[in-house]
């Protein structure tokens, strides 16, 4: 089994993408910023079905422990993101959606 690793320990490794292994969708990643002294407060949750819900893609997230509803980043349950970035036909490809049709 991989280890798990927290986005604390990833910063320090300089790793940026991170992904939860009991995410469905491969392309489904989170990416922290990575500032001169380690984590930024915010992590970016990029997943192709955000456009659709929430109208943007990347969806922007408080990471700090104790954050009501933020991400912990302390939590050892991370994986490296090794999927295509968001930049990529891939990606856009599983972000776009057809419009919905009306029945005939």
């Amino acid at each position: 089994m991989t280890n798990l690793i927290s986005l604390r320990q990833g910063a320090e490794q300089g790793i940026e993408r991170f992904r939860q292994p009991q995410w469905v969708n491969p392309l489904d990643h989170l990416k922290i910023d990575l500032t001169p002294k380690g984590m930024g407060p915010w992590a970016h949750l990029y997943c192709p079905m955000n456009k659709q819900l929430n109208g943007r893609d990347p969806v922007d997230i408080l990471c700090i422990s104790g954050a009501l509803g933020g991400v912990d980043p302390h939590r050892q349950e991370w994986l490296p993101y090794t999927g295509q970035p968001a930049e990529s036909d891939e990606y856009k490809a599983a972000s776009s959606f057809d419009e919905p049709r009306e029945k005939p």
